[in-house]
């Protein structure tokens, strides 16, 4: 009974019990016993991912992507209490160096995206129906962390969560998904971006480079129990 009753307490808010062998966050047990020396963090918004694998990782350098002025002045503000350990970049990643045009979503920082969203994703999610548009730099990952620069230290683990834009930010990282041992990507399930990447492409291009598919780190749903993204973890 006592069971029961803990069991319906915790649904009514938004919580559940399950077998940690039934549970994919039993993943992280994976990354965590890695010895992570750089982690790039693409996607790093106002920093509490980066945060996170400063804790996890104590030998770590971890250089923080986020084109966002809003969000990348948070960023630079958290990584000022680590100066000698995180490289803060305001810009996005891509295939090409060049300017574009983020859509900024006013109420949900983190869901903005260098693609146009879908009239399905403000339904779903009508906190992104507030936008505005942001000029902000790309960069390839090859560019900005390889040309003329010291190696990076292995092993590497490269986190993506870019709202769609993954296959893009892979055509331009070939010399460092070379040295990339672990890939942690967001992959967009639900319809919400226009021309996103999905989850066969984002596999094509990863096996193409080396990696082998390992599995999901995470899922998220609307109310309804619709999947919309979910975080799956590549390993050379």
């Amino acid at each position: 009974m006592v069971k029961q009753v803990i069991k319906a307490f915790l649904q009514k808010h938004g919580y559940r019990i399950v077998q940690e062998t039934h549970d994919a966050q039993s993943f992280r047990k994976v990354l965590s016993a890695q010895n992570f020396r750089t982690i790039i963090d693409v996607g790093a918004h106002r920093g509490k991912t980066v945060e996170g694998w400063l804790m996890a990782f104590p030998d770590a350098h971890v250089h923080a992507l986020e084109p966002a002025p809003s969000s990348y002045a948070a960023l630079v503000t958290m990584a000022a209490n680590y100066p000698d350990r995180v490289t803060a970049w305001n810009c996005a990643a891509g295939a090409a160096n060049e300017a574009a045009v983020l859509q900024f979503h006013e109420d949900h920082s983190s869901s903005s995206s260098l693609l146009q969203r879908t009239e399905y994703c403000v339904d779903v999610m009508p906190f992104t129906r507030t936008e505005r548009p942001v000029s902000v730099d790309v960069r390839r990952l090859d560019t900005l962390l390889l040309d003329g620069k010291p190696p990076l230290e292995g092993p590497i683990l490269i986190k993506l969560d870019v709202q769609g834009f993954e296959d893009k930010v892979l055509d331009g990282a070939a010399g460092v998904l070379a040295q990339t041992q672990f890939v942690l990507s967001e992959i967009t399930i639900a319809p919400v971006y226009e021309g996103q990447c999905d989850f066969a492409k984002l596999h094509m291009v990863l096996t193409g480079y080396g990696f082998k598919f390992m599995g999901f780190f995470d899922q998220f749903h609307l109310a309804d129990g619709t999947p919309i993204h979910a975080d799956v973890v590549y390993r050379k």
